[in-house]
């Protein structure tokens, strides 16, 4: 695993009530981090199910990412380091090193190493 500067997991979905004294009284989906109600992602820009589904993703970040982590691995095994045959890989219907490739780019994007 590589060093993380983000907020250590889990994160969960928080909904609550609207304040009566908010000018604009509006229902807040938040994202909670590790075991505490830390307030440090407020999705309410979008309204409705969208909110909802937006800050259940941003919640599950840190264990999509663990998880694709775990995949380029697997995959770095299977079609960089010879677990597969080049016979076998070439007549796969997906370029599993393009697919390896996207999945680094992503992980890196998510590590604030490449843009």
């Amino acid at each position: 695993m590589s060093e993380r500067r983000w907020t250590p997991g889990p994160w969960r979905y928080r909904y609550t009530e609207p304040r009566p004294w908010n000018p604009e009284p509006r229902p807040d989906r938040l994202v909670d981090a590790n075991g505490e109600s830390i307030r440090f992602a407020d999705v309410t820009l979008s309204s409705g199910e969208e909110a909802v589904a937006n800050t259940h993703l941003i919640a599950a970040a840190p264990d999509m990412y663990d998880s694709a982590e775990e995949v380029e691995g697997i995959l770095k095994f299977i079609f960089e380091d010879g677990a597969l045959s080049e016979d076998i890989v070439n007549g796969l219907a997906i370029d599993p090193h393009g697919v390896l490739r996207d999945l680094r780019a992503a992980l890196l994007r998510a590590k604030g190493e490449q843009g």
